[in-house]
């Protein structure tokens, strides 16, 4: 094996042994990477072209990490406004409303924030509604994962389509038809472990075939979109229409920005910055409507989001610096060399291994997306479809992240269960993951 190759795997693996295995935070992750790329770069003699990269990668990684500053103070003025906890009050009326719960509802609040933001929103409420612990956790984990790709207004997929230079409505399209067949089969195994009807199971799975043309019209936002849609219909059949007006006028907030952000989309304004400056300035005015202006949500927003800026930021300029000298391509050419058509199978399942031990989406396509788009090129295989499996497989295997199994049993106060969490979900995740690998395959036996 060539040494850029070698490099090359280096890059990837040390992430995910730092993160994964020594349990450090990503920014250590992401710095420790940095520093040994650098390194490698030195001793190649490509340290030049290696800092004008550096400073690319930065450019870019700054531009993604503004979608997650916005999406996370608009989250933290809706919660500083009492919205959030009015919904839940509203929401803990009927059984039924359970798997939308965790289904639906959990995608929404997953596109608007992410984080693991819906596991210590919606498990609680669960678990508040005599939901078993453990079932409640597991149950929310598993339904969320169909959102991830689109957390925080489509961040992963965005991610995806800066690294690679491709349309970010496409890889979306692409992630939202190939993600909708793993969300029926979710819905079913939820439906099993919350006692549901499977004929409810069944009403709620055809509902997800309008992601199709969700995805095909709304792009990066198809979570925001279908997750509220599905959950205004499966509400009103829960509830009544009465009490789903009463939790959607709670939902205005978000509603509000649905809207401007789909005028935004439709006008084609929809630069990472530009998109960014209107959720922050959404949040803003929802402010001042609301007659309650404070700097509390600025506050509350740089504590949580500093770190995730930084990684972002940093992982985004290794991939460009990786990418431009010829790490990855020397990478995917070994492994196309050793696996040749059949790598195009597991697609779906590195993309889950990497969010599994890195804890996000967004960082295993950080990580991947360049030897998922170098193999593409070697192989001539359709680069879009592959980054699309690499996107919908980090989704799902995010499910199986400690750092959100922990935020969902710590909001219901008894740690104690994060074995069992993980014991339950760790046994779905292969049945969730089976359809975006018979999708590769089908893929592979039609080109």
């Amino acid at each position: 094996m060539e040494i850029e190759a070698l490099h090359g795997l280096a890059i990837i693996i040390i992430p995910i042994i730092t993160m994964g295995i020594l349990k450090r935070k990503s920014t250590i992750a992401s710095m420790l990477t940095l520093f040994y790329l650098l390194w490698a770069i030195y001793t190649l003699n490509r340290i030049n072209e290696g800092l004008f990269f550096l400073i690319k990668g930065i450019f870019k990684g700054s531009l993604i990490s503004l979608i997650v500053l916005s999406s996370m103070y608009f989250y933290n003025v809706y919660k500083y406004l009492g919205y959030e906890k009015k919904v839940v009050k509203l929401l803990s009326k009927k059984k039924d409303i359970q798997l939308t719960l965790a289904t639906f509802f959990a995608g929404f609040i997953e596109s608007i924030s992410g984080f693991g933001i819906p596991v210590a929103v919606v498990s609680p409420l669960l678990y508040s509604m005599n939901v078993p612990a453990v079932v409640a956790v597991s149950s929310v984990m598993i339904g969320h994962a169909w959102a991830v790709p689109f957390a925080s207004m489509g961040v992963p997929t965005e991610v995806l389509a800066t690294l690679s230079n491709n349309d970010v409505f496409t890889i979306s399209f692409l992630t939202g038809s190939f993600m909708m067949f793993s969300l029926v089969v979710a819905i079913f195994i939820i439906s099993k472990l919350l006692g549901i009807s499977q004929l409810k199971a069944m009403i709620y799975s055809l509902m997800t075939l309008l992601i199709y043309p969700i995805a095909l019209i709304f792009g990066p936002i198809t979570g925001l979109v279908a997750g509220i849609i599905f959950f205004i219909i499966s509400a009103i059949e829960s509830l009544s229409l009465k009490d789903t007006w009463r939790v959607l006028k709670e939902l205005k907030p978000y509603l509000f920005l649905t809207i401007v952000l789909m005028i935004a989309l439709i006008l084609t304004f929809n630069k990472l910055e530009f998109i960014s400056i209107l959720i922050t300035l959404s949040g803003i005015i929802i402010q001042i409507f609301s007659r309650n202006i404070s700097v509390k949500p600025i506050i509350n927003t740089i504590k949580t989001a500093w770190r995730p800026f930084i990684t972002i930021t940093i992982f985004a300029a290794i991939t460009e610096i990786a990418s431009q000298t010829g790490l990855m391509v020397s990478l995917a050419k070994v492994i196309a060399s050793t696996l040749g058509v059949y790598y195009f199978y597991i697609v779906p399942i590195i993309g889950a291994i990497g969010a599994y031990f890195t804890g996000s989406n967004t960082t295993s396509n950080i990580v991947f997306s360049k030897i998922q788009e170098s193999y593409a090129e070697i192989m001539n295989i359709d680069e879009l479809q592959i980054l699309a499996l690499q996107n919908t497989g980090g989704g799902i295997g995010s499910m199986s992240s400690p750092f959100k199994i922990a935020v969902g049993t710590s909001t219901i106060s008894n740690e104690n269960i994060e074995s069992d969490v993980f014991r339950t979900i760790i046994r779905i995740l292969p049945i969730i993951l089976v359809p975006q690998v018979m999708i590769a395959i089908l893929l592979l036996i039609k080109s």
